[in-house]
């Protein structure tokens, strides 16, 4: 087996080839060695070193990622990018992606007619285990049906190329919570003719066989759109001429939400489907083209993360006592105050300084009954 050549780098600035497949120094593979050991996104052979699911395993640092906050435009009208999304992408792309599918990465379809039968909006959950390949079988899934995919803002950041990464379906993140309001409705926009894929388990770990645990959070656009949810999952398996995998890509469903329940039990009882569909059919995996292997410091490495946080409660719960302990000298005299104001409207039945009433060191004049009851104690009765 011919030995694989790793590449690490800290930024666009160090000397390798586009895209990092070619070293032109061997010192920039030493340096970074011992840094990409500790970061724990290592690949040795066939094995990949990882500490848990959230851990990313591809690079993207030579992108500037362009801020998609409330300017971002996701609408995209105009001529230009009409025929872009409608002739461009129908007569050029999707062809294009249907030969990239049957000679490049050979993918094969099961279960795809119910997902191109079904007429309007639908989300499509699928596992993220490479980069291009899951594009393009999210776009040639629902085809005849124009789709949408929810992506990283990378992907709309490359030069050149971000018009056209839109045209193709790509919904990116926002990466400002000012922009969160105009992906939210582009989102529900779409959703409502096309279906839109998700990737809800965020990071790419390339040609994994298992399914990563994901949350429910992801599936509150289907039960807002009350929208069904379809499944589709890549399974690898050993091919006879090349030692790359060929895929079989399973399409499940419709499930609907079940409308008997409350809004989140809808959201996470969708999400259990969706996952137990999905690893149920990723047991269908014949062939582990890289060996995902867990870090021996994991535990210590999530310990290490729990602390962290645990500290940032607590300082952050610190700088509250600190503020309460400055503002305590100002509470503590302005209730010694309070205790002095009501001592003094107790004396003598004099009532506490206030408007309408005889400040303190005159004398309020006496009733009628008070000047009785004045002569009678001087007389001793």
């Amino acid at each position: 087996m011919k030995e694989k050549r790793i590449v690490y780098y800290k930024d666009e600035q160090d000397e390798v080839m586009q895209f990092g497949l070619t070293v032109l120094h061997d010192k920039i593979e030493q340096a970074h060695t011992k840094e990409k050991e500790e970061s724990g996104n290592m690949k040795q052979g066939d094995k990949v070193f990882y500490r848990d699911d959230k851990d990313d395993m591809t690079f993207f640092e030579f992108i500037k990622t362009k801020p998609v906050d409330g300017s971002f435009d996701y609408e995209r009208k105009g001529i230009g990018n009409w025929l872009l999304r409608n002739v461009f992408v129908r007569c050029i792309v999707i062809p294009f992606f249907y030969f990239f599918r049957r000679f490049i990465i050979r993918t094969r379809f099961i279960g795809r007619k119910a997902l191109r039968k079904h007429k309007g909006g639908c989300f499509i959950y699928g596992n993220h285990t490479e980069v291009v390949p899951d594009a393009a079988r999210a776009a040639i899934a629902s085809f005849p049906h124009l789709s949408y995919i929810i992506v990283h803002p990378n992907n709309v950041s490359i030069p050149f190329l971000g018009p056209l990464m839109m045209a193709l379906g790509c919904i990116p993140l926002p990466t400002d919570p000012n922009g969160m309001k105009n992906f939210v409705h582009a989102v529900e926009q779409r959703a409502q003719k096309h279906p839109v894929t998700i990737f809800p388990e965020r990071v790419i770990w390339p040609y994994y066989t298992k399914i990563r645990n994901f949350s429910a959070s992801s599936f509150h656009y289907a039960v807002k759109a009350d929208k069904p949810v379809f499944t589709m999952t890549t399974t690898y398996h050993k091919g006879r001429l090349f030692k790359k995998p060929y895929k079989k890509v399973y399409i499940d469903g419709p499930f609907y939400p079940d409308h008997s329940l409350p809004p989140r039990e809808r959201q996470k009882k969708l999400r259990d489907i969706a996952y137990e569909t999905m690893c149920e059919r990723a047991k269908l995996n014949t062939y582990e083209y890289y060996e995902y292997v867990q870090r021996d410091d994991a535990p210590e490495y999530r310990a290490k993360l729990a602390m962290e946080e645990e500290m940032k409660k607590r300082k952050k719960k610190g700088g509250r006592a600190a503020r309460a302990a400055e503002l305590a000298p100002e509470n503590a005299q302005a209730a010694q105050f309070g205790e002095v104001v009501a001592e003094k409207s107790l004396q003598g039945g004099q009532a506490a300084p206030s408007e309408g009433c005889p400040q303190s060191g005159s004398e309020a004049p006496l009733s009628p009954q008070g000047e009785n009851l004045s002569a009678q104690e001087e007389r001793g009765e």
